[in-house]
């Protein structure tokens, strides 16, 4: 038996994918985090749901933990969603988000990796979601793909932030965010980062690793035979500007994760000879940081290119979002020292709260059962 969490953010995407996920899990326990009492969620047989609202309220999420920002972020949800399965039993936990369409085998694939691996790390084709390899292959398209025939069209979705992989994803790079899964002995024994940057899945992989270091984890000599797959979709925004604000979110986010290492662990990661390292630093410059990451997040590149672009000139909408890349510059990207202090005590609040939550969770399974899912039953 397995638990299968998903999240139930969009209501409007969640339908086709509990559908191919009660094919992909058919033995499974499927359920599903939604944010408010009176949410409109799909009426399907075999799916129950949990608001995270009387969550909240049953785990006293009160104001000494967080704010109502945190409340609403993807990291405190999932944190939800190890208590909640907590309160069902002890079967290891796999997370889906609701654009994710996992593949038929998916389930099977979870099933046996998760007798080898603490922390099952998935990969998805379809949408892209990293926002600085979105702008890469929004430049790759630019320069390759004019004279075809559905190139505005397909430029314009870009810029509306639907970039889709045009070849699979070749090996494992990391946990990709909304399919992975985590077994019985790591439930709820590490906290989901919750914010509203996107770097809470791939943290939480970190600090799995960096807290048990005697768990099983995946690496690259990890055989594809025992890495989960799926397609990921995504909503289109009805805003042209969807592209470069991802990308700017991404870097932001990069440098809020980077001082999370810091805080962690006094190392931040580094790239050295094409290989990811964790580098000791002293002391954590924020300007510095912003210069650093901004520049491996390719802007320079990025601002010629769109340069480059204009001088042909596409028109409307992909001309104005060119002049917006070539105009950025670092301090677009700066997040200063204190935000980045409020963030981090976030977490570590977070963290004391996962902890007295659990709690009460054990304590008495039942009750919290009851106290979580009565009201959708």
């Amino acid at each position: 038996m397995q638990h299968v969490s998903m999240l139930a953010w969009r209501p409007q995407m969640l339908l086709p994918a509990l559908q191919q996920a009660k094919e992909a899990f058919p033995d499974a326990h499927l359920f599903a985090c939604c944010q408010e009492k009176d949410a409109h969620l799909p009426s399907q047989g075999g799916l129950q749901f949990f608001c995270a609202e009387d969550a909240d309220e049953f785990f006293k999420y009160g104001a000494e933990y967080g704010t109502k920002e945190l409340q609403s972020s993807i990291g405190h949800w999932r944190n939800l969603m190890q208590l909640a399965s907590v309160s069902l039993g002890s079967p290891p936990l796999i997370f889906l988000d609701d654009d994710i369409l996992p593949d038929k085998n998916c389930g099977a694939v979870f099933s046996a990796s998760l007798q080898k691996y603490d922390l099952v790390q998935g990969a998805y084709n379809g949408c892209l979601g990293n926002g600085i390899y979105m702008l890469v292959y929004f430049f790759d398209w630019l320069l390759d793909q004019r004279k075809r025939a559905d190139f505005q069209n397909t430029a314009e979705l870009m810029l509306r932030g639907t970039v889709r992989r045009t070849h699979a994803q070749a090996s494992l790079r990391g946990l990709s965010g909304g399919l992975f899964g985590i077994s019985s002995k790591l439930k709820s024994r590490q906290a989901f980062f919750p914010t509203k940057y996107p770097f809470d899945d791939h943290f939480f992989e970190f600090c799995c690793r960096h807290a048990f270091k005697q768990a099983n984890f995946m690496d690259e000599r990890t055989p594809a035979s025992d890495i989960p797959t799926a397609t990921h979709e995504t909503v289109t925004s009805a805003s042209f500007s969807k592209l470069v604000d991802h990308y700017i979110l991404y870097v932001r986010s990069s440098i809020v994760e980077t001082y999370s290492y810091y805080c962690l662990c006094g190392k931040i990661p580094q790239l050295v000879n094409n290989r990811h390292v964790l580098a000791r630093i002293s002391n954590f410059d924020a300007q510095q940081m912003c210069s650093l990451l901004t520049s491996q997040a390719a802007l320079e590149k990025f601002k010629k290119a769109a340069e480059h672009h204009l001088k042909g000139g596409f028109g409307k909408p992909i001309d104005s979002q060119l002049r917006r890349v070539a105009s950025l510059c670092e301090q677009d990207f700066f997040v200063g020292i204190e935000e980045l202090e409020k963030e981090w005590a976030n977490f570590i609040q977070e963290q004391q709260w996962l902890k007295d939550a659990l709690m009460l969770a054990n304590a008495n399974p039942q009750h919290a059962k009851g106290a979580l899912f009565a009201s959708r039953e």
